[in-house]
């Protein structure tokens, strides 16, 4: 039948698509109507229009990306009525989903259909802590590198709520700290006596990639029963892990193969978990082996040592060596499955015959353009010498003529 044939353009209407960056998505977000720059109705730029954001599905991880990306701190509050007065015009952006770990609110997703009609009797709106997370420490701990968590916001001090707290957060805490990888909590219970006092953050929302925890989205504890049964979030780093070994194994060069770190005095393999371009862009950069071109994820390398020492790998791409990732250690766990192990390719290191054809390619390239640029100069000025002499020819014709 003709309406078959539909189908595909009815499957990329209806998917969603990820927010585009730059001018193509969203910019220029801004709370107006509060009392300062980090409470208001929410206002965007999208596609080059300007309007209010729609409340459908917002809460409060899509604030925490908000107050993150305004340089604000904590969320406190994702509104779904309109505290802060109307927005203007006849349209407000819908369907947005984040997570709450997206550094900005362009990285999250949209519909295709994103400018839908509006009254703005109901107006997203965003209330911020004014003050960044700053003063991260380990307390009631054997040291500094593990311990429960205590964090102060503005003038307060507090804990931070162990319901959704996660190895991404433990991981951007341990790197804060400068105590290295973290490691894997164990699943019974706490390792540490729990201090007593107010827990000042519910959640924490970091990627695992952040360098400290007040770049991270985060929610304010209001003092609700949702963190009451839970405890306090605990981060134990793993010792003598801030230099980690590096190397790949079982490929056909020293620049692609089955990625491997020494930690202990062991060499142990590396879970899949996490693992795309990003993380291969490092390992890659650290080994001197060019760009990345392959990450394998199917044990294509083989199987490798008994230990697995890396869990899970944050990277942003931009990291020098492994080590300045966010990284989850595990406790000499042997892997679950053989083929969880990643491996890479990269494009591989240049020889020294390489490097130094890429000089002499290089020198000669500039000197062939030095040499056309000579050329255009001296026949330039020889044209206009010529120019000079044809118009005083023509000059004294004239006055001859005139004579």
């Amino acid at each position: 039948m003709a309406w078959k044939s539909l189908y595909p353009v009815l499957l990329l209407l209806l998917l969603p698509h990820a927010g585009a960056s730059g001018s193509e998505s969203i910019s220029q977000v801004e709370l107006v109507g509060g009392h300062s720059s980090c409470e208001g109705r929410l206002e965007v730029t999208y596609l080059g229009t300007r309007g209010s954001v729609c409340p459908d599905n917002w809460n409060i991880w899509h604030a925490a990306v908000v107050c993150a990306q305004l340089g604000c701190g904590p969320a406190r509050e994702a509104l779904t009525e309109t505290r802060f007065g109307a927005g203007q015009g006849e349209h407000c952006l819908s369907n947005i989903d984040c997570f709450g770990t997206e550094k900005e609110l362009s990285d999250c997703r949209l519909s295709i259909f994103s400018w839908v009609s509006t009254d703005h009797k109901w107006d997203a709106g965003v209330v911020c802590s004014p003050d960044a997370i700053s003063n991260a420490t380990l307390i009631n701990g054997p040291n500094k590198c593990k311990g429960h968590l205590k964090v102060t916001v503005g003038s307060k001090s507090g804990a931070v709520c162990s319901k959704a707290w996660g190895s991404q957060d433990n991981a951007v805490v341990c790197k804060e700290l400068k105590c290295g990888a973290a490691m894997e909590m164990p699943r019974d219970g706490p390792t540490v006596p729990s201090p007593s006092g107010n827990k000042l953050l519910t959640s924490a929302f970091c990627s695992g990639s952040e360098s400290q925890l007040s770049k991270c989205g985060a929610q304010m504890e209001s003092g609700t029963a949702a963190c009451a049964e839970f405890g306090e979030a605990e981060v134990s780093c793993a010792p003598n892990s801030g230099s980690l070994g590096l190397r790949l194994m079982d490929g056909v060069s020293s620049c692609d193969g089955r990625v491997e770190v020494q930690y202990d005095g062991t060499w142990g393999s590396v879970s899949r978990f996490h693992w795309d371009m990003a993380e291969a862009q490092v390992v890659c950069r650290q080994l001197r082996c060019g760009e990345a071109r392959r990450v394998m994820l199917d044990s294509h390398f083989g199987p490798g040592p008994d230990v697995m020492w890396l869990k899970a790998t944050y990277c942003s791409g931009s990291e020098t060596q492994l080590s300045d990732c966010g990284l989850l250690i595990s406790s000499r766990m042997p892997p679950s499955d053989p083929r969880d192990t990643v491996g890479i390719i990269c494009e591989g290191p240049l020889s020294t015959w390489g490097k130094a054809f890429l000089v002499v390619r290089g020198t000669f390239y500039f000197i062939v353009y030095a040499m056309i640029h000579l050329v255009y100069f001296i026949v330039g000025k020889r044209s206009s010498r010529l120019r000079e002499e044809r118009l005083k020819s023509v000059e004294a014709l004239e006055e001859e003529v005139v004579v």
